[in-house]
């Protein structure tokens, strides 16, 4: 008969521990949303056809500002803008002696109304500002989103692209360095 009941405080005790383990635990998860594919899918394009640009450029000599601003400005921001919705882009090119940065953001180009409904025209706002080097021409810097992203320049012509897209809360960055 004793032999049963210390049996029956052991299973007691086993069972009591892991209600109070059940109790206690704490689970954890992270949820990992995907970058966009969109931006994934452009940033992989313009990698590819940025180094096409710069081979064709160096190759017949051309003037290579002239080449950037005709790549950047002219044909892939259009092709760019029209993809996505919500992506902003910049990007940095030339050499260590002429280093320009363009960047593309959407924004408002007004608001039209009549009587009580009203439009909200959506364009695309360019804003080109100078990059200065710094004293030891290898390293240029800039503030995107209050963030600072940094890219080594080399010898000879760079072309750099920061892609951002925000999205539920949350900011996808996409660059090819």
């Amino acid at each position: 008969m004793k032999n049963k009941r210390g049996q029956f405080y052991i299973i007691a005790a086993i069972i009591i521990v892991m209600a109070l383990t059940a109790i206690t635990s704490v689970v954890t998860y992270a949820i990992i949303k995907p970058a966009p594919r969109t931006v994934k899918d452009l940033s992989r394009e313009l990698n590819y056809e940025s180094a096409k640009v710069i081979d064709y450029g160096v190759y017949n000599r051309t003037n290579m500002q002239s080449l950037y601003y005709n790549f950047t400005d002219r044909d892939f921001v259009n092709y760019f803008m029209q993809k996505t919705s919500r992506a902003n882009i910049t990007f940095i090119y030339g050499n260590i002696t002429d280093l320009n940065a363009t960047q593309f953001q959407r924004g408002s180009s007004g608001h039209v109304s009549t009587g009580r409904s009203g439009v909200i025209s959506k364009s695309i706002v360019a804003t080109a500002f100078p990059i200065i080097v710094s004293s030891l021409k290898e390293n240029v810097t800039i503030n995107l989103l209050n963030k600072e992203y940094s890219f080594r320049l080399r010898e000879g012509e760079n072309f750099y692209f920061v892609i951002t897209e925000e999205k539920e809360g949350e900011v996808f960055v996409e660059t090819n360095d």
